[in-house]
């Protein structure tokens, strides 16, 4: 049965994470043992572009079979998959106090009352945390979780594209409830303090905060790397292929055309970023934002780093799980993270997920 992950923090050893993006597959297998995390295989592989959709899809085929090949996974490959973006929404709730059986006809409710999906065409699924109020204050007692609501369609079409590079999905997730899973293995994210993901992918940008609450607040944003390169390319008369490569080249000037032209074109992204930690800040019971976090592809480009460092008024930092977990050194695997670290976080928080 396909649900949701269901706990930030849930663990099961041995899972293979598989982030089918839009340009790319990232594929993830941890163990656990008493000293923490170890990844015993990682692989990336880019998704050869196309108008096509046929072609594409038949493009992101072998982008996933060439991670297991690349892996040497062989047998049954059975895998924890997501979805992102417009296809699903997350949310919090707060009930008064109810019996356990009441429950999930309330969340239903609440899912028709918050979220623009239609929940007869999707899947809704839902965490409980700990109950508000005290024995004192039984007035304030309550049931408080999160709800996640996902398009029924979205999910079909990624256990199809798995199912077609013999792939199982045993779980259906979410990239920015994975990243937080994640996240939540830092030290420092342990504690009371409020913290913030910005996971800019290909075709998706997405801003996740996780309070002292539990509840995380996601919002899709706009200004994806997609639409930021292509701004760039054109403002620039050049091909994107050529803003890529001189984005990767770490000894451009800070106040060369390129990082004007990113500024620019980075506009509305950070806007939309300093208007959701304002937004978020001043919600009943919330506490402001301590930290924020790069993810996701263009995590990679350190013009963009610097940029977020300077535009957003809380310290900002890129993550690489490589800050969670251990890889032998010189290994494959390693390597793969050294390369492509804030891109595989989706991938590494999915294959921290159980089926229990």
């Amino acid at each position: 049965m396909m649900l949701f992950g269901k706990r930030l923090g849930q663990t099961q050893a041995g899972l293979v994470g598989l982030d089918i993006g839009s340009s790319s597959v990232k594929l993830v297998r941890l163990d656990k043992n008493s000293k923490g995390w170890s990844a015993s295989t990682a692989a990336y592989a880019v998704i050869e572009s196309s108008q096509d959709q046929t072609l594409r899809d038949e493009n992101t085929v072998r982008a996933i079979q060439k991670c297991f090949h690349d892996t040497g996974t062989t047998g049954l490959r059975s895998a924890v998959c997501s979805i992102s973006g417009q296809d699903v929404a997350v949310r919090g709730f707060s009930f008064p106090t109810l019996p356990d059986e009441a429950i999930e006809q309330a969340v239903k409710l609440e899912a028709q009352q918050l979220s623009a999906l239609d929940p007869n065409h999707s899947v809704v699924d839902y965490q409980l945390l700990q109950d508000v109020g005290t024995p004192a204050e039984p007035a304030r007692q309550g049931r408080k979780g999160y709800l996640v609501i996902g398009l029924e369609d979205a999910i079909q079409r990624k256990i199809r594209t798995a199912q077609q590079a013999q792939v199982k999905p045993v779980l259906m997730d979410v990239n920015s409830l994975a990243i937080l899973n994640c996240l939540g293995q830092l030290p420092e994210n342990q504690g009371a303090d409020t913290f913030a993901a910005l996971d800019v992918g290909y075709t998706v940008s997405t801003l996740t905060i996780l309070g002292k609450d539990g509840v995380p607040f996601v919002r899709n944003l706009s200004g994806t790397a997609q639409q930021i390169l292509t701004m760039i390319s054109v403002k620039m008369q050049t091909s994107v292929a050529e803003v890529r490569k001189n984005l990767s080249q770490e000894n451009k000037a800070s106040d060369s055309a390129l990082e004007v032209e990113l500024k620019n074109s980075c506009g509305k992204l950070t806007g939309d970023v300093l208007e959701t930690l304002r937004f978020y800040s001043l919600q009943p019971n919330t506490e402001r934002v301590c930290r924020l976090y790069l993810c996701g592809g263009f995590a990679l480009y350190q013009p963009f780093v610097r940029l977020m460092q300077q535009a957003l008024p809380i310290p900002v930092n890129v993550f690489n799980p490589l800050d969670v977990i251990s890889c032998p050194p010189d290994s494959p695997t390693r390597k793969t993270f050294e390369q492509f670290g804030p891109a595989m976080s989706v991938a590494a928080g999915l294959a921290m997920r159980s089926l229990q």
